[in-house]
């Protein structure tokens, strides 16, 4: 049985990287979604992984794939400003 304080505590230490790097970490992300998809890999394990292990590798790749938002307020595109996919149907969601 896996210990799930053990992973809890383990994304306590990334979120608190991720959180202490805010100051000296560009605002973009410094990684595309391919770049961060090449780090991850297309192979899915044969047997169960470790939480641990899953959480080191999503830190790992994702970290440079993320922004680092330079203030308070979280800026992102405009409602309808965004890819299709991210946009409300229309007529649902308002904008």
């Amino acid at each position: 049985m896996v210990d799930r304080g053990i992973a809890l505590d383990r994304a306590r230490l990334h979120a608190q990287a991720w959180l202490d790097s805010l100051d000296s970490r560009p605002v973009p992300p410094q990684a595309t979604g391919a770049e961060v998809g090449d780090r991850l890999g297309t192979e899915l394990p044969d047997r169960p992984t470790d939480p641990c292990e899953v959480l080191d590798l999503l830190a790992g790749a994702g970290g440079a794939g993320g922004p680092a938002p330079g203030g308070g307020r979280v800026v992102g595109v405009g409602r309808r400003g965004g890819p299709p996919a991210a946009r409300p149907p229309a007529g649902r969601g308002g904008g």
